[in-house]
């Protein structure tokens, strides 16, 4: 189960428009995990890396 999980990840890590949205999805759990306290902030965060995600993949999952 865990090489299934690392051989999809280094596939979708190879296509560029993949690896943009792991980076911003990583980057928004970093920052997410030091809003915990700030519930309004971190609405906010979700909402900013919806955007970006959508911006990135569109509507081709």
């Amino acid at each position: 189960m865990l090489g299934t999980l690392i051989e999809k990840l280094l596939t979708a890590w190879k296509r560029p428009r993949w690896r943009r949205a792991l980076i911003i999805a990583a980057l928004s759990d970093a920052l997410g995990f030091g809003l915990v306290l700030f519930p309004p902030l971190q609405w906010l965060l979700d909402a900013v890396t919806a955007g970006l995600l959508f911006a990135v993949l569109g509507f081709r999952w």
